[in-house]
């Protein structure tokens, strides 16, 4: 995990300082052995891709309302019981999240390479994310379906945080046959404090029925953590 300034390119182990006054940290997770190794190779030869560029804070994000779109999608109330204060920014390998951009589910098969968004060094975090379509829309028996659970994010500990449930893509399977557009929400939530107990029953071989009928909100009661201080959605249509 890399823990980066605003403007700072995910794949740099280093900081930099912001070319804008009001710098806050963004807390980013570099996932995968070779998204490590390539990390380690650019902190070697200090070079920067375009990557710095799409990743960057501007202007237009003050202009955006992401509230509005979670909630004309229904995220809100759906997976979250409220307006969040900050963008989430989140890029898989090549695509990034755009408040229900449509992607392929060959394009997600691997954790984010990038979760950011501005945070307090001396607080923790737990990211999460479901699908509350599965099924599919109409019938959404299953829903939440539980796809991720990273806790213990902490920007000054970059290299500490535990992911309780690993990362499931979005896949067809015997369990559930998906049908129709789903939502797929990644959510960050504040932890009342660090290493908390997560004691959920989950055996995580086929079908993977453990993972289903999850709440988010009941989570976040059940853990005392804050409402979602950011979250963004995807979505994929399973026709």
């Amino acid at each position: 995990m890399a823990i980066m300034d605003r403007g700072l390119n995910i794949r740099k182990t280093g900081r930099m300082s912001a070319s804008r006054s009001n710098l806050v940290v963004n807390a980013a997770l570099s996932i995968g052995l070779a998204h490590i190794m390539r990390t380690l190779a650019e902190k070697i030869t200090t070079t920067y891709d375009p990557l710095h560029d799409v990743v960057n804070d501007s202007d237009e994000d003050e202009d955006f309302d992401w509230n509005k779109n979670l909630t004309d999608s229904k995220v809100i109330p759906d997976v979250i019981s409220q307006g969040v204060q900050y963008n989430l920014k989140i890029l898989f390998e090549n695509d990034h999240v755009q408040y229900g951009n449509i992607l392929v589910p060959f394009r997600v098969k691997e954790e984010p390479m990038f979760v950011g968004w501005p945070s307090d060094k001396h607080k923790y975090y737990t990211i999460v994310m479901t699908d509350p379509d599965n099924p599919e829309p109409e019938d959404n028996i299953h829903a939440e379906w539980l796809h991720w659970i990273i806790m213990d994010v902490q920007d000054v500990n970059r290299n500490v945080c535990r992911r309780v449930v690993p990362y499931q893509k979005p896949q067809q399977n015997d369990f559930r046959r998906l049908k129709g557009m789903h939502r797929y929400v990644i959510a960050v939530y504040e932890q009342p404090h660090a290493n908390l107990t997560f004691n959920e029953p989950l055996d995580d071989e086929p079908p993977y029925a453990d993972r289903a009928h999850f709440s988010s909100k009941w989570f976040v009661e059940k853990y005392k953590m804050k409402p979602a201080c950011a979250a963004n959605f995807f979505r994929i249509n399973w026709g």
